[in-house]
């Protein structure tokens, strides 16, 4: 789980001179659209455990989502996945949007525009 702006900075550091993917899931704990897809998530790491995935809980920590959505300019909301490639936001997918196989989908590569 992603608590502090250092780690954030961190992964971004490491991911920078990689094609290395990686996500960032925004939720909240008191909301059920989030609560899906945090268990779409967790079935995703059931089969791919070597992609990393930094877990931010929301509301706990505003001031890093909104940090996070101001870096890469996209909208905050939650439930919230951010796929990279490298240290470049590659797609942004949101609420029920949130899927195992779409997950998988786009760590394979399928991106939209690509």
């Amino acid at each position: 789980m992603i608590t502090l702006a250092k780690d954030f900075e961190d992964i971004q550091y490491q991911s920078s001179t990689t094609e290395w993917r990686w996500m960032i899931f925004k939720h909240s704990d008191t909301c059920p659209t989030s609560t899906n897809a945090r268990r779409q998530v967790e079935k995703f790491l059931e089969t791919q455990s070597d992609v990393p995935v930094l877990i931010l809980e929301v509301k706990a920590q505003r001031e890093l989502s909104n940090m996070i959505a101001e870096s890469f300019v996209t909208k905050h909301e939650s439930p919230q996945v951010l796929i990279f490639k490298g240290n470049k936001l590659k797609e942004v997918k949101n609420h029920l949007a949130i899927s195992e196989r779409g997950l998988l989908h786009l760590v394979q590569g399928g991106y939209a525009g690509e």
